[in-house]
């Protein structure tokens, strides 16, 4: 994509259409949790999340130049120094290279200089590992799911 995606913090406005991304068969197929989200505890997070009650963490939506939102960026500051970085991308866009335009950008105006890292799980989701090897990072570690039949998280730095 040529043009610069607009990137801004996320409201209690944006709670409906996050919703229905995370909700997502795709979405939660590759998420760390799989199970459908309950509508009243999703918002109970995100009023959390936007009044600060998860320090260190940011959560953005991105926008095609247009003010088409194309997905969300969450970042996590951690203790050891590193940004953690998640992201979903609209059902509508998948496919189309804007995840990779979006995360690549994110980093670039929101975490330049910091030392990145996200968790991809093992082998579900190559487009998210092709990304991550766009941002310089490496498999670096695996931690087992805790659901049955799940497979390991890996850790890329």
């Amino acid at each position: 994509m040529e043009e610069l995606l607009h990137i801004r913090l996320a409201t209690i406005e944006d709670a409906k259409m996050l919703f229905e991304w995370r909700n997502d068969e795709e979405t939660r197929r590759a998420s760390g949790t799989t199970p459908l989200l309950d509508w009243e505890k999703h918002v109970q997070w995100l009023e959390k999340v936007l009044s600060g009650g998860f320090p260190g963490r940011t959560l953005h939506i991105v926008e095609t130049g247009a003010g088409e939102p194309i997905g969300t960026m969450r970042s996590d500051e951690r203790d050891d120094g590193f940004v953690e970085v998640s992201y979903t991308i609209a059902p509508f866009w998948r496919g189309k290279g804007m995840g990779k335009c979006m995360v690549l950008q994110f980093v670039h105006e929101k975490l330049a200089g910091r030392k990145i890292v996200a968790h991809i799980k093992k082998d579900i989701n190559p487009a998210s590992e092709a990304i991550a090897r766009a941002l310089g990072l490496a498999p670096f570690s695996e931690v087992s799911s805790d659901e049955p039949k799940e497979p390991p998280m890996v850790e890329w730095r």
